[in-house]
């Protein structure tokens, strides 16, 4: 049995790939970190990567409020 990245389906997401390999390009283990880091975020907020950017993109004030939150 191999080991298999808990959020790799998040790199079927464009805007997610394309960020996670500009940072895998500097460090393979800073984009791994951010990668979890992202996954876990999304998992207790109960959202996706997409909404994510939707909302920043919509309001970038009101949504870093809510991250700092």
């Amino acid at each position: 049995m191999t080991m298999q990245p808990k959020y790799r389906e998040f790199l079927l997401d464009e805007d997610v790939r394309r960020w996670f390999e500009n940072l895998k390009a500097k460090s393979v283990l800073t984009a791994t970190v951010a990668l979890r880091n992202l996954g876990h975020y999304c998992e207790l907020t109960e959202t996706t990567p997409s909404e994510i950017l939707s909302k920043a993109r919509a309001s970038e004030k009101d949504f870093r409020y809510e991250f700092t939150d």
